[in-house]
């Protein structure tokens, strides 16, 4: 139903009525799968009408991909959300050479240069993926926090976490 609503409508309105829409449709949920962090497809959500912020980005971006948005405008960016020990994650969509985020705790689509208060640790593209750098002395100490505890997990390697200069590829 949403997807038929949003088809004719240019792309930035598209990106608009998915924000908000399934903003309203879901609530959030912290997640409680007994084996940690599930990320649930749309269906899964919507079936549940609840979940948490990456599993809103999936279904805005499932949501998007039917409505012919291309994959390689479309990147879910996980971060520090501001507050102590939060991680939040975003969708990025590009439209017309800008960037918007669609956050799951607001309907207004965000010029990403107005979103402030997040700092991007890792972003995932239908191509690639991106480890977010911050000049030496200048990580937020909640990034540099998290990036300690990824490093432990042996999901980043020393030198391509949070304290490395610009932007890394991941390597698969």
């Amino acid at each position: 139903m949403l997807v038929a609503a949003a088809r004719r409508a240019p792309k930035i309105q598209q990106l608009r009525l998915v924000n908000a829409s399934l903003n309203e449709r879901i609530r959030y949920r912290h997640d409680t799968h007994p084996s940690g962090d599930h990320w649930s497809t749309a269906r899964e959500t919507l079936s549940r009408s609840a979940g948490d912020c990456e599993d809103y980005v999936i279904a805005k971006l499932q949501a998007l991909k039917a409505l012919g948005v291309p994959e390689r405008d479309l990147f879910m960016t996980i971060g520090h959300g501001g507050s102590a020990s939060s991680v939040h994650a975003v969708l990025v969509a590009r439209t017309d050479d800008r960037f918007f985020v669609l956050d799951n705790r607001t309907n207004e689509l965000i010029p990403h240069e107005q979103y402030g208060g997040f700092y991007p640790m890792i972003t995932f593209g239908a191509r690639s993926s991106w480890i977010h750098g911050y000049a030496r002395g200048k990580t937020p100490a909640a990034v540099r926090a998290i990036n300690i505890a990824l490093q432990s997990n042996g999901m980043l390697q020393p030198g391509n976490g949070a304290e490395s200069a610009g932007l890394r590829p991941i390597r698969r």
